[in-house]
């Protein structure tokens, strides 16, 4: 989700922006997922204005997430493809 607020404002984590939109810490949320519950931080913005794709805004389940990666993985991506914004 990071590589995702960096693609949402423009710029990275440690780089300076003239951006009036900035990061603003963390939240922590709670996902389930076939190997039980865990608590993630999902990165925020200033403006509210950041709309994560690999676990949405109220999204509770993520028992599919790992299908999804194996699946494009199989397709022939590298994990850095994968990882990447």
């Amino acid at each position: 989700m990071e590589a995702e607020m960096d693609g949402h404002l423009g710029y990275e984590k440690s780089e300076r922006s003239d951006n009036d939109d900035c990061r603003n810490g963390y939240k922590n949320k709670r996902v389930n997922s076939r190997y039980g519950t865990m608590e993630i931080e999902v990165p925020q913005n200033r403006k509210s204005t950041f709309e994560p794709q690999v676990v949405k805004k109220r999204q509770k389940d993520i028992s599919d997430i790992d299908q999804k990666i194996i699946s494009m993985y199989a397709k022939g991506m590298t994990t850095r493809q994968i990882s990447e914004p």
